[in-house]
């Protein structure tokens, strides 16, 4: 299975700053989710993600202490890069 992993790459640009937020907002990954939110009735949009990056929780879609989980954030993301062929 091919993964597309332009969101994480760019989520953890914004987490780290060195790209600005608004990059996202044309992201396949960003836009599957927004697409989701609505559905399911849930606000996330890129004021949702600027928050969570300046440390403000937000349990909508697992934001919630984001900047302090960025350690294992990045941990799962190596894990999976490493085993993507498996």
């Amino acid at each position: 299975m091919k993964v597309d992993y332009s969101y994480i790459d760019t989520f953890l640009k914004v987490i780290d700053g060195t790209t600005d937020i608004k990059e996202l907002a044309n992201n396949v990954g960003f836009q599957t989710i927004i697409s989701h939110a609505k559905v399911t009735g849930n606000d996330f949009d890129l004021k949702t993600i600027d928050e969570a990056v300046k440390g403000i929780n937000n349990k909508a879609y697992g934001l919630t202490n984001v900047i302090k989980n960025v350690d294992a954030i990045k941990d799962v993301y190596r894990d999976l890069r490493f085993h993507e062929k498996e």
